[in-house]
């Protein structure tokens, strides 16, 4: 009966060793396949970061060609506005120079129609 029983204990031991194998294989797989997609994944990630940055760079590029545009174009646009001022203060100093140079010559020439007029009136 003793041996009987040694002899079920030791199958059920060899039993359970072929299982603790059995799955330390399996475990042993399933982390070869972790690792390898670990791997995988972070070569994935790696090119994704350079990509990201190529196209981080290439959009400063671009906004610094914008910036330097824009600050050209408002350098432009002040310059403009400040030759039309000029030119819209030119203009109305002339228009009002001859203004009143037409308008003096309507006095002088008014003055002068009166004038006769009070020398006819004082005759």
């Amino acid at each position: 009966m003793k041996e009987e029983l040694e002899t079920q204990i030791r199958e059920i031991e060899r039993r359970f060793q072929r299982q603790i194998e059995r799955e330390l294989v399996e475990i042993n797989e399933q982390l070869r396949i972790i690792t390898s997609s670990t791997a995988k994944i972070a070569e994935v990630e790696s090119r994704f970061q350079r990509q990201v940055n190529r196209e981080l760079d290439e959009i400063r590029r671009e906004l610094s060609v914008i910036a330097a545009s824009t600050t050209k174009l408002e350098g432009e646009l002040s310059d403009r506005w400040n030759i039309l001022v000029k030119l819209r203060g030119h203009s109305y100093d002339k228009l009002m120079s001859e203004y009143k140079r037409v308008e003096e010559k309507i006095l002088l020439d008014k003055k002068a129609s009166e004038d006769p007029d009070k020398e006819i009136a004082e005759i």
